[in-house]
């Protein structure tokens, strides 16, 4: 089956737009049972599939699949890319990367205690943008005008002095808030154990901000999160 899927998939002969119809025409033919054994014996082929198709390096992927009420889903790890689009003469750009969210430095202070304008949120909080930090330069700063302080809006958050992208903290944890298990999700995001672990301390305090993140924007369920802190708090 898997042989033909790359036979079917693979990038000279076949438009990507046409990638899911064709997927759901193979699978609607082949209806030969998944056994737990068949799957862990297609996991490399599968892999070979889609670090082809999609154009990654094998090491990049993590396949998995899980089994419920008779159903098999399978779920594939894929790092984040930037796409490309064609443009006249067959030419192709990068597109940029997603818009930084709406800072709004009304909603911030200054975090120097010795500065006269420490703590004062608002229109008249003297608070600006002063530029970008991190890898890419893609975490915003702001600046006091009173003491000339600067700071990062990331400051007294989760996402604070982290040295990786928040996509792939926040898509771990979503991980293990629905069930994974340590060891799969370091396998799944490409990180460490000892890694989540400290990721998941970090989260612990703060709760509220990751809670809403997850629930906003990864589809966890309030009572998997309650869940989870509780097991994690114990």
């Amino acid at each position: 089956m898997f042989r033909e899927l790359w036979q079917r998939f693979r990038p000279d002969t076949v438009s990507r737009r046409t990638a899911r119809d064709r997927l759901q025409d193979i699978l609607d033919q082949d209806r030969t049972p998944l056994y737990p054994e068949l799957i862990d014996a297609l996991k490399p082929e599968l892999v070979e599939v889609f670090s082809r198709y999609f154009e990654v390096e094998r090491g990049q992927l993590a396949v998995e699949v899980e089994r419920h009420n008779g159903t098999a889903t399978l779920i594939v790890n894929l790092p984040f890319r930037r796409c490309k689009a064609t443009v006249a003469g067959g030419r192709e750009r990068e597109l940029p990367s997603p818009p930084q969210p709406h800072i709004d430095p009304s909603q911030f202070c200054c975090p120097n205690p010795q500065c006269p304008n420490a703590g004062k949120k608002g229109p008249h909080n003297h608070i600006i943008r002063s530029g970008f930090y991190g890898k890419g330069k893609r975490i915003p700063l702001l600046k006091c005008q009173v003491c000339g302080k600067r700071f990062s809006v990331r400051r007294n958050t989760v996402l604070f002095k982290l040295k990786v992208k928040e996509e792939t903290f926040y898509q771990a944890l979503a991980f293990l808030v629905k069930g994974k298990k340590i060891a799969t999700t370091a396998q799944m995001v490409g990180c460490d154990p000892k890694t989540i672990r400290r990721w998941v301390k970090r989260a612990l305090h703060h709760k509220d901000e990751v809670s809403h993140f997850l629930q906003q924007y990864l589809e966890c369920e309030p009572e998997q999160l309650l869940r989870f802190w509780t097991q994690k708090e114990r």
